[in-house]
């Protein structure tokens, strides 16, 4: 059963995240606190399999955030952003966070969203990709050489993202064959040899 720990001051939310976790056999709520000092108090029973932060705790996004990664380096991190955020959601990106999802989608995606965690994948909010995408394609407009194809281009934003591959293939309506085909030739092309690799470099 995967383990999900909680820091929000939101007592609501706190409680909403708990009523969506209640009564799941593969998912359960280990600790839930409304700060940072009280989640390093726990930090010494076992690291938990999903750490969900509340975007609004913009102290917790960044030298704080690294203390409790250094604690527990393996356990993933879900942020919760609310649509307030929604304009400024490329500054919210953090090396550090693995997982991205709209309050407003919490009852929907969390389960989803803290499976992918689990498995490895990283996890955005589909609400969250058109400002993305629109960014990233022009941070890497002179960045990403000419031979790269416009279906390639297109690989390449969703990966970075954060869609799995079969999520990408259903969006772009490929087959895995073919998505196959078109990651080996950006890694050629971007001379990398990994997902990780071209999310660091690209994204």
């Amino acid at each position: 059963m995967m383990q999900v720990d909680v820091v929000c001051s939101d007592d609501r939310l706190r409680a909403a995240i708990a009523d969506c976790l209640a009564g799941r056999s593969d998912m359960s709520l280990g600790f839930a606190t409304a700060n940072l000092r009280d989640a390093l108090k726990a930090a010494g029973v076992l690291p938990p399999q999903a750490l969900i932060i509340d975007g609004d705790e913009k102290e917790m996004i960044g030298e704080q955030l690294g203390q409790l990664q250094a604690i527990w380096p393996e356990s993933p991190v879900l942020l919760l952003i609310g649509m307030a955020d929604m304009g400024s959601v490329v500054t919210l990106l953090h090396k550090q966070v693995q997982g991205y999802l709209l309050k407003e989608n919490l009852r929907r995606g969390l389960p989803l969203a803290l499976r992918l965690l689990g498995e490895g994948e990283l996890y955005l909010d589909s609400t969250l990709l058109r400002p993305l995408l629109r960014r990233a394609s022009l941070l890497r407009s002179q960045s990403v050489p000419l031979c790269v194809t416009r279906q390639e281009r297109e690989v390449l934003d969703l990966v970075l993202a954060g869609l799995s591959y079969k999520e990408i293939a259903n969006r772009c309506f490929l087959t895995a064959d073919t998505l196959n085909a078109h990651i080996r030739n950006l890694f050629s092309k971007l001379k990398v040899h990994s997902k990780t690799e071209l999310i660091t470099r690209f994204r």
